[in-house]
């Protein structure tokens, strides 16, 4: 891959007991591209969103997010589980409605994963 291009990628969850598997496909990945070459996302909504409330997860994303992956939390399902945003760990990133977020990334040339 040219340094000059981009490698853009979308991991969409929205199931609690799929967090392992999407960590595993994240860090699949990034074995296999420069991590300063590549932008990738996971954006979490309905129930998966409680995944960024389980302490024995946040070693894991930490070490996502050390990676420049961005780790993104759906307003809406936030609500709908009466998660506070001082719940959440530093490292997650709110946006107002996943669905539109991930329609923008795919919009924008990211490829969308749904593991």
């Amino acid at each position: 891959m040219s340094t000059q291009q981009t490698f853009k990628v979308v991991f969409h969850i929205d199931e609690i007991n799929k967090w392992d598997r999407v960590i595993a496909n994240v860090n699949n990945l990034l074995k296999e591209i420069d991590p300063k070459h590549a932008k990738i996302i996971v954006v979490a909504n309905s129930e998966a969103v409680k995944g960024y409330l389980m302490p024995e997860k946040h070693q894991a994303l930490n070490n996502l997010t050390d990676q420049d992956v961005v780790l993104n939390i759906c307003q809406n399902s936030m609500k709908g589980f009466e998660i506070d945003e001082s719940e959440l760990p530093n490292f997650v990133v709110i946006v107002s409605v996943a669905v539109f977020e991930l329609a923008r990334k795919q919009h924008e040339g990211f490829a969308y994963i749904k593991p």
